[in-house]
Formats: structure tokens, C-alpha cells, sequence
């Protein structure tokens, strides 16, 4: 079958012979030469969505938006053309992550904008309730084990869905029983769920802009009903506001209720008697998370995804529970079986997993005869999700101590020769998106997600400088080779360069086009490096703040980036899968490196510039011969996105922080 691409046609499904639309005349043509509509899914304000085949991919499905936007007026059809380009980097930004769908392709035809992304067989939470009745109270606690690991996920990169409900909620349906071309299937006999079964869609809110014309219950701003009164009434939306929703969400799966015809009935006070509604009570600890996600007042909800799911699964026990729980482990045989997957991973070096006591999560040594030696074995696998994710982490300069942000909102300070926790320090109760450690050793920088940035005595354990603080978190932190200038990149776009010790914002660089993940200063203190998801790579003259070029290679955002000691290397990690060598001096690329097969989220160079440590969202780290673009080993361990890497001072061990709420030190040799 062929489908008009007409936003208007009746009638818009041809047979595959058919050159021009039965009904209204228009040519069915091929989007981008290869991605051919075959099926309307459906409508709303910011346009038509259609089922689609790839025939560069054998006819793979996919999923195709449409821009047509339903509203009037010049101002409200541009913050449309925005809000559909937003998903589009949302998208991007999120990478490849089996409860997310991923972007294939962006594009503008024919004087209409195009999304192109993948497409998930299986039916909504919705459809599910229409088909098979109320859910069961441990059919909610999977659900929102599920939806708090994927809202993790996603303010951790600072995305707001804004949208979250049934309707967007697909179980996605295993690939052996998805029938080609059908969107929704009932219920079969289905291997056990895992994390991935659920994918959280419709990351773009565009189904409604500003203007004219009037919509159902859909707006620009959310739902009324699963979205709080904040996000509808004056526009402010975050990661409490998505965790509202998801209690929403559960409120209408184990009652059938609508909340949205609650909220018509009684306005935003619905949530005050949800229980009233529930066909049967709910365990103390569900009503309990469930009543705090359904807060009125935003300051009473969770505040983050991590600490609901630390309610949920009871996970924040004492030091003696978690030895109760890592006993029973041993006894059922599983740590032998990591250990030896793991062994058995691991090449051309010898490594071993140090011990780091209580480092977000308990921990402890399972003692080996094997060659590689002791293995630091979490008690958070991946198979039950995590109460801590590591949000930042930064080494001393001469590997004395290390500091990591995480969801308690410290900075907690380890001593890596005793293994032990040295101070921690006060974060204003918003999680720690980034830090930084000067040259010296004496001073840590942490930035808020309030977008304050903060210095602290390491040694005297005192607060030296607050600064910042417009709303706008950074993202990436560094200090300047000298330790005078601490420079960070924001959620604007923009680059702030700060005098910490007068507390003076010198000066703010501006040119990039989409959010900066990553900083670097030159080893001689001249040259300011900035990667960002808008494809590029800028240095910039770090004195005058003189944008000196633009480095253009990557196909997609950049993630990460490291510099080489002599400062005429550097390195960048994308969301294309790719690392790329680039020759500071001349600023031309020389080499490009494959091997991870999702984005490179971190970057690491050991001192004597011979291996590259690489940290991806496929949960992998790769070491590479940085003369010869050569893949030594690959590090497995880690059951989500390795976000940060450090390597010692000697050389000698490899640090690396991770999504799954872990922080593994590898110890190598030859």
C-alpha cells in the first residue's frame, strides 16, 4: 500500500501501482528516496503521523511526523516550527535507549518538515486498559519501576517530557509476535518482562500551539488532568512535574478514571481524594509513593525520579541489610556467574575491579582464584534499579581523592588510597550536574541544577564562593590549567567564564546552536575547546574569548571531549558512534575511530597519551591505541550509559562513573 502525504485527503491509502492519490490528485512519492508512507496512525495539532517502510532497510517499518500544524496566525504556527524541531534534538540528545524511540532522520520536502524515528510495535497503556481491564497493583509497581528508571534517564539530560500518560506509553510487543503493518496487537504469551517492554513516546508537546484555533484536552503545556497546575497555568514544568503525571497515569490504570474528567469535575484539587476512587486499597508503601507523586504543591512531590524509586523498591536500607542481601546473593550462586562473564571479558591487558566501600551503593569483594584477582561486585546489578545514579564525578589532579555528585544532592569527597569518605558537602537540595577540581587540589567547584555553582575547602571543608544561580544549570564544568578561571557551559547555550575568587562572571561566549556537553582548556592555557549537539566543535581564544573555528566532522552531536598532555590532539565523542582525532595546530581531523556501537558519552587519555579510555550508552568501555586507532580490549561491568572516565596520575587505573549508579576503578598492567 501507498499513503497521501495530503494532510486534508479523506481517503489517503492507494494500491502500490498507483502514481497519484485516488481521492485528491497528489503525487505519492518516496520521503528522502527511501522512506515510503503506507498507513495514516493518526492526527493532531501539529500535524499527521504515518506508518511507513524503510526500503534502504528491506522495508523495515518506521514512523513518519508530518508538520501541518492545525493553528492560525504567523506567531503560533513559528512556535510550532519549534516545538516539532525540539523533539527532533530531544530525540537526538537521548541517543539509542530501548525505552525511548530513536531519531532516523530530520528533514525538510516539498515545503514541509519531516521526523522520521522508529517504529515500536504494540499498543498503548491506554489501549491496554480498554482490552484488558483495571491494573493490578503489582502490575503498577512493575510499571513504575520501569517509568522511574526511563525519567531518570531523561533529567539526567535535563529533557522534560511535559506529556507523560497512557497515550504515550507503549508496551512495546516482542519482536517474534509483531505482525508486519499492524500498530496495535492484543495480548499473547510473551517471554518475561523487562525494562525495555515499556517506551515512552511523543517527546515533541506539539500538538497544540498559541493562536486561534482551540483543541481538545491537549495543549502546548501537557494534559489537564495528568499534568500539575503549575505546567498548565503558567508554563513552569520539571522533573516533579513529569513524576506528577506518572502518578496520574497510575491514578487512571488501577481506577479506569480519567483524570481528566476528574479535573473538568473538580479542578487540580482531584488529587486530594484519589483514593476514594481505587476499586480496592492499595499496600501502604504504593498509596504512600503514589500520594506523594500526586502532590499539589510541587515542593511536597518527589523532587527526583531516584528517590521515588528508592521508596518504591525500599532500596535505602542500612549497611547490615545490604550484607543480609549480598550473603543471600552468594548463596544463590549469581556473583560466580558475573565473575566469570565478566573474566572472561577482558583482553589484551589484566584488570581488576578495586574495592570502593559504600560509593552510593554497598559493596563489597567476592575473592577469586582467577588471575585478574579481586572483583568489586555491586549489589545493584541492573536487574533492580538503583536509589543513587552518578550525575558527576572529577579526580585531583595527582589522584589523591575523588568527588562525585549524586541524587542525596552532596558532593561527597573519597579518599582513593584509604577507600574511605572524606567530607561531603551541601548541594542546596538540587542533584550535582557537574564538577570540577582545580589543579592543586585544594578547591572543588559543583553546579546545582538551581544553576548555582559552588566552592568548597576541600581541606578545611568550607564553603569559599556561591555563584551563578540564573536557572540555567550547567551541564559541564572545568577550571582553567592556572586554577584562576572556572568555566562552565549552561543549558543556554552559552559559555560562562568566572573569576571564582572575586565571584565575577568575566565573560559569557555564545555561538553554538544546541545544548554544550562538554569543555576543555589547552594545557597552555590559550585555547578554549566546546562540543555541542549541534554537530560542532568551537575553539575559542580563552583570553579575549575571540571564536578562533568551527571543527565540522561529527553527523550528529557531540558528547565528549579530551585533550592529549602535549595539547595538540584532541578528541571528540558523538552520538554518531564515532570518536574522530583531530590536529589542534592545523585544525583538521585525521583519523575516526568505530567500534562502540551507541554514542560516546565519555573520554579519557592516559598521561603518557599511548590509550584512549572511551565510556558509551553501550554500556562498554573501550581502550584504544591512540598512535594506531586500534581497539585493545573492551570493559564490560557497567548495565547503563558510562558517563564519566578518569584515568590516575600513574597511569595505572581507570575510574568510571555510570548511569547504573556505580563507579568501578579498573586497575591494569601489561
Amino acid at each position: 500500500m501507498k499513503c497521501c502525504l495530503n494532510p486534508d485527503c479523506s481517503h489517503p491509502q492507494n494500491h502500490d501501482t498507483t502514481k497519484f492519490c485516488l481521492e485528491c490528485g497528489t503525487p505519492l512519492i518516496l520521503l528522502r528516496n527511501r522512506y515510503q508512507p503506507i498507513k495514516p496512525l493518526g492526527s493532531g495539532g501539529f500535524g499527521q503521523t504515518y506508518l511507513a517502510e524503510d526500503l534502504d532497510k528491506l522495508h523495515e517499518l518506521c514512523v513518519i511526523k508530518q508538520f501541518a500544524p492545525q493553528v492560525v496566525g504567523t506567531a503560533a504556527i513559528a512556535k510550532a516550527t519549534e516545538l516539532f524541531e525540539e523533539e527532533a534534538k530531544r530525540l537526538q540528545q537521548l541517543g539509542d535507549r530501548p525505552q525511548i524511540p530513536t531519531l532516523f532522520a530530520y528533514f525538510e520536502q516539498d515545503r514541509r518538515l519531516y521526523l522520521v524515528q522508529q517504529y515500536i510495535a504494540g499498543e498503548t497503556l491506554l489501549q491496554e486498559l480498554a482490552s484488558q481491564g483495571k491494573f493490578s497493583e503489582l502490575k503498577i509497581k512493575e510499571l513504575l519501576v520501569n517509568l522511574l528508571e526511563i525519567l531518570q534517564f531523561i533529567h539526567q539530560h535535563r529533557v522534560i517530557h511535559r506529556d507523560i500518560k497512557p497515550a504515550n506509553i507503549i508496551r512495546r510487543t516482542p519482536p517474534k509476535l509483531a505482525a508486519l503493518g499492524e500498530v496495535t496487537q492484543q495480548e499473547s504469551p510473551s517471554p518475561p518482562r523487562t525494562t525495555a517492554d515499556l517506551v515512552l513516546i511523543d517527546f515533541g508537546i506539539s500538538k497544540q500551539s498559541t493562536g486561534t484555533s482551540q483543541t481538545e484536552l491537549g495543549t502546548s503545556l501537557g494534559t489537564v488532568g495528568y499534568a500539575p497546575q503549575e505546567q498548565i497555568q503558567m508554563g513552569k514544568a520539571n522533573a516533579a512535574s513529569d513524576l506528577y503525571s506518572l502518578g496520574a497515569t497510575c491514578f487512571h490504570l488501577l481506577t479506569g478514571v480519567s483524570p481528566s474528567r476528574l479535573w473538568q469535575a473538580e479542578g487540580d484539587r482531584w488529587v486530594d481524594n484519589w483514593q476514594q476512587h481505587l476499586p480496592t486499597p492499595l499496600s501502604g508503601k504504593l498509596t504512600k509513593v503514589i500520594n506523594k507523586l500526586l502532590q499539589f504543591d510541587p515542593e511536597q512531590r518527589y523532587q527526583s525520579a531516584a528517590i521515588a524509586l528508592a521508596d518504591l523498591t525500599g532500596n535505602r536500607v542500612s549497611s547490615n541489610k545490604h550484607k543480609v542481601k549480598i550473603k543471600e546473593i552468594c548463596l544463590l550462586g549469581i556473583i560466580p556467574i558475573i565473575l566469570l562473564l565478566i573474566t572472561q571479558s577482558y583482553g589484551y591487558f589484566k584488570y581488576k575491579l578495586a574495592p570502593l566501600n559504600q560509593l552510593f551503593i554497598i559493596t563489597f569483594i567476592q575473592n577469586t582464584t582467577r588471575q585478574q584477582g579481586e572483583f568489586l561486585v555491586s549489589a545493584c546489578t541492573g536487574e533492580q534499579p538503583c536509589d543513587r545514579w552518578v550525575s558527576s564525578l572529577a579526580m585531583s589532579q595527582n589522584s589523591d581523592f575523588l568527588a562525585n555528585g549524586d541524587a542525596d544532592t552532596k558532593i561527597k569527597i573519597w579518599d582513593l588510597k584509604t577507600k574511605q569518605l572524606r567530607r561531603s558537602f551541601n548541594g542546596d537540595n538540587f542533584p550535582i550536574e557537574a564538577l570540577a577540581v582545580t589543579p592543586d587540589g585544594r578547591m572543588v567547584a559543583g553546579a546545582a541544577h538551581n544553576g548555582k555553582l559552588k566552592i568548597w575547602d576541600v581541606t578545611a571543608g568550607q564553603l569559599k564562593r556561591e555563584m551563578g544561580g540564573r536557572n540555567y544549570p550547567f551541564n559541564t564544568l572545568t577550571f582553567s590549567p592556572d586554577g584562576q578561571t572556572l568555566v562552565g557551559a549552561n543549558t543556554d547555550n552559552a559559555i560562562e567564564i568566572w573569576n571564582w575568587q572575586t565571584g565575577k562572571l568575566v565573560r559569557t561566549l555564545k555561538d553554538h546552536t544546541d545544548l554544550i556537553n562538554s569543555v576543555v582548556i589547552s594545557p597552555d592555557g590559550q585555547t578554549l575547546i566546546s562540543g555541542s549537539a549541534d554537530n560542532s566543535i568551537k575553539l575559542w581564544d580563552f583570553k579575549t574569548g575571540e571564536l578562533k573555528t568551527t571543527l565540522v566532522g561529527h553527523s550528529e552531536g557531540i558528547k565528549s571531549l579530551a585533550i592529549t598532555p602535549d595539547g595538540k590532539t584532541l578528541v571528540s565523542g558523538s552520538s554518531d558512534r564515532t570518536i574522530k582525532l583531530w590536529d589542534l595546530a592545523a585544525g583538521e581531523m585525521r583519523k575516526t575511530l568505530v567500534g562502540h556501537s551507541g554514542a560516546i558519552d565519555s573520554l579519557a587519555i592516559s598521561a603518557d597519551e599511548k590509550t584512549l579510555a572511551s565510556g558509551s550508552s553501550d554500556n562498554t568501555i573501550k581502550l584504544w591505541n591512540l598512535e594506531t586507532g586500534a581497539i585493545e580490549t573492551t570493559l564490560l561491568g557497567h548495565n547503563r550509559t558510562v558517563s564519566f572516565l578518569s584515568v590516575t596520575s600513574n597511569g595505572k587505573t581507570l575510574v568510571s562513573g555510570s548511569q547504573d549508579g556505580q563507579i568501578k576503578m579498573w586497575h591494569f598492567s601489561n
